[in-house]
C-alpha cells in the first residue's frame, strides 16, 4: 500500500460511515511514535521489514495480516485521541480495521470458532448508511 487509497463511498465503523483517504503516512507514523517508548508498545509486532519489505518479504501474508491487524487499528486509534498522530488518519485505521477482520473471515478455520462468517462480513461492507 505504497500509494493513498481515496475512499469514494460511505464504509461502516460503528455505525457511521467513513469516508477520506487512507495513507500509507500513518502508519508509518504511528510505528515511528509507537516505538519511541518501550514501556507501552501497541504492536510490538511490527518491524522495519513491515514497512519497507524486501522483494521476497513482500510476497509473505503473514507481514500484510500483522500491519492489517487489530492492535495496529487499537494503536493508530490510540495516537488519534492522545493527538499524535492527525485526526484524518481515522479512515486509515478503519481501514486496516476492516482488512484485519477480512483476514480473520477468511482464515477462520471452522464456522464455531469465528465471531462471523466471509458471507456476514461481506454483507456487512455492502451494508449502505441510512440517510
Amino acid at each position: 500500500m505504497k500509494h493513498d487509497i481515496e475512499v469514494t463511498s460511505d464504509f461502516q465503523c460503528n455505525e457511521k460511515p467513513v469516508k477520506g483517504t487512507v495513507k500509507w503516512s500513518h502508519i508509518e507514523a504511528f510505528y515511528q511514535l509507537d516505538k519511541t517508548n518501550p514501556n507501552l508498545v501497541y504492536a510490538p509486532q511490527l518491524t522495519d521489514n513491515h514497512l519497507r519489505p524486501n522483494c521476497q518479504q513482500k510476497m509473505r501474508v503473514k507481514l500484510a495480516a500483522q500491519v492489517f491487524s487489530h492492535s495496529v487499528t487499537t494503536g493508530m486509534l490510540m495516537k488519534i485521541a492522545q493527538n499524535e498522530l492527525p485526526a484524518e488518519a481515522h479512515v486509515t485505521a478503519t481501514f486496516v480495521q476492516k482488512f484485519d477482520e477480512l483476514f480473520d473471515a477468511v482464515n477462520a478455520d471452522s464456522y464455531l470458532n469465528h465471531k462471523f462468517s466471509l458471507e456476514q462480513y461481506v454483507a456487512s461492507l455492502s451494508k449502505r448508511p441510512e440517510r
